[in-house]
């Protein structure tokens, strides 16, 4: 997962509660990640254009690590200052 979205540039992000998905708007492609306890899955897809009810968020991913059991994932991001363009 690292490979794939180090230095990605984050555009916005969306939950929904209902359904427990997390969705995040780079600027490259669109993670959608199904945070359900029966049905965790993470999918990538070209990207879109964040609806109107995402959170603007300017945001370098700067890691994806995971333990060797993968019992979780951790995204860590750095904030851009300014408009992302």
């Amino acid at each position: 997962m690292d490979s794939l979205l180090a230095g990605e540039r984050l555009r916005a992000h969306v939950f929904d509660w209902d359904r427990r998905e997390l969705v995040l708007f780079f600027r490259t492609r669109t993670l959608l990640w199904s945070l359900h306890p029966d049905t965790g899955w993470i999918r990538l897809f070209p990207p879109v254009e964040p609806p109107p009810e995402s959170r603007p968020m300017a945001a370098d991913l700067i890691q994806v690590e995971a333990p060797p059991d993968e019992r979780f994932l951790r995204f860590r991001f750095r904030k851009v200052r300014g408009k992302v363009r």
